[in-house]
């Protein structure tokens, strides 16, 4: 991991890493489970290789581990106001478990915020739900930008409605491979 840690470093064209996240972390005791993989990362910490330390979350148990486990500085969180595509359907027990993750200090990445394009239409239900729920941040679109809500901007979208691929960092430093087709802070 230490040596894929210097290529990434070494592709990415920095001397450090913002944010480390463990994929896929969907059991109850994934901090135990993954401790050996943790250790190293926390180590790369220490040596400011990586500034901060979290996991992409994929069940209602392991997200509360999360909201809890000082490690986990930062998770992406599936979360939408009609719990589509995530993976707890509900989207109170979610945001209270998001909460708590507020409270402790965590920052929280949304993922699935439009349910895989089936909310497309309906982002200013995501945004009221942000709202709402006190959880405070913006909604980016592809390209890294402040997403505006309500329909797409055809200066932004080629003119026919679709999202511009572009990858959110692209034009200023040209490194980044990819980036999720929707980013959500929360």
């Amino acid at each position: 991991m230490k040596v894929a840690l210097d290529r990434y470093r070494q592709e990415l064209g920095t001397d450090y890493i913002d944010i480390v996240l463990l994929h896929g972390m969907s059991r109850p005791n994934w901090t135990t489970e993954m401790k050996p993989v943790m250790d190293v990362l926390s180590e790369a910490k220490e040596k400011k290789i990586i500034r901060t330390l979290g996991a992409s979350i994929h069940s209602l148990d392991a997200m509360k581990l999360a909201a809890k486990a000082p490690w986990c500085s930062v998770h992406l969180q599936g979360i939408n106001h009609a719990g589509i595509r995530m993976d707890s359907t509900n989207v109170a027990e979610v945001v209270a478990v998001l909460r708590e993750s507020k409270a402790n200090g965590k920052g929280i990445l949304g993922m699935k915020i439009l349910g895989e394009g089936r909310l497309r239409d309906q982002i200013n239900k995501t945004a009221e739900l942000r709202a709402g729920a006190g959880l405070s941040g913006r909604l980016y679109d592809r390209r890294g930008e402040p997403h505006r809500t309500g329909r797409p901007d055809p200066a932004r979208t080629g003119g026919d409605g679709r999202r511009l691929r572009t990858r959110p960092g692209a034009r200023e430093t040209g490194k980044l491979k990819h980036a999720p087709p929707w980013w959500g802070m929360l």
